[in-house]
């Protein structure tokens, strides 16, 4: 693989520049949900195979202000979400500034929203507390760019195979102590199996190390 193997550098460090440019630049991240998390990757080089991993993380915490002049709870929403992945790839040199690549990954991921109120219904609160859990395989392809003999882009597409258990429990605070306490609900655990297709829209900035 003429230009891309490094008998100096052996470890490459990326970040994801697309990511950072919709959420901090362009747009809020609540307006593209969609957006990948796995914003920071790491490779260990070889000469055929390379080892990859990935993260990602997001956190929210907010204190809405009560909607009715009679409440005087102060209610909390927050939420957390978490990516990791771990893979092998395989490198093939196109020319002397392209490549592509080909591999799979093992990813995982957990989120959690916890929150007070959503909404206001018969004098009362209305919450959750939702717990999703993923784990699934991606075969995955891409492409990269050579810039100099430490910088390189990136970018790749995977179709995985995912199975995700979702946990949701309704919750109820009384608005005034007019209102009794009300019990929460928790609905049955909900186990899904499902395909999911990454388009190559990811541009990943890569160093090596």
């Amino acid at each position: 693989m003429p230009g891309w193997v490094s008998k100096t550098y052996k470890n490459q460090l990326g970040i994801d520049a697309s990511y950072l440019i919709k959420t901090h630049l362009l747009f809020s991240e609540y307006s593209y949900p969609d957006i990948p998390l796995n914003i920071i990757t790491y490779k260990r080089l070889f000469n055929k195979w390379n080892f990859r991993a990935a993260f990602g993380s997001s956190f929210s915490n907010s204190f809405p202000i009560p909607s009715l002049e009679e409440d005087s709870n102060t209610y909390q929403n927050k939420s957390f979400d978490l990516n990791l992945s771990i893979g092998l790839e395989q490198v093939k040199s196109i020319s002397e500034k392209w490549l592509m690549y080909y591999g799979v990954d093992i990813i995982g991921r957990t989120a959690n929203v916890d929150n007070d109120v959503n909404y206001y219904n018969s004098g009362y609160a209305n919450g959750n507390i939702n717990t999703t859990q993923q784990l699934g395989i991606a075969p995955l392809l891409g492409i990269g760019f050579k810039i100099n003999d430490r910088i390189n882009l990136t970018t790749e597409s995977s179709l995985a195979l995912i199975v995700e258990k979702i946990s949701n429990t309704r919750t109820y605070l009384p608005v005034t102590d007019l209102y009794p306490e009300k019990p929460s609900i928790v609905d049955p655990e909900f186990v899904n199996i499902y395909t999911a297709f990454t388009l190559p829209l990811v541009l990943i900035i890569n160093f090596k190390l």
